[in-house]
């Protein structure tokens, strides 16, 4: 069965709305916050935070000053 694509957040309002569910639901929520792409390193916080919560967050924060690689992980 292959695994449902989390969801893509990119407004404070609707960010709001989906943690108001995952705690309505009795889950806790652990943030990964990155900069510009994911690393290895990130990788290595989302794996650690799947050990001590419900469900991880992360947020990937885009300087447009910068020009980035698009990278698609699975975990």
């Amino acid at each position: 069965m292959a695994a449902k694509a989390p969801p893509v957040i990119s407004v404070k309002d609707e960010m709001r709305k989906w943690s108001r569910s995952i705690k309505s639901q009795r889950k806790r929520i652990a943030l990964v916050r990155t900069m510009d792409y994911l690393r290895q390193s990130h990788l290595s916080l989302v794996r650690e935070a799947h050990n001590h919560t419900n469900v991880v967050a992360v947020s990937i924060h885009v300087n447009p000053g910068i020009i980035c690689k698009q990278v698609i992980v699975k975990c």
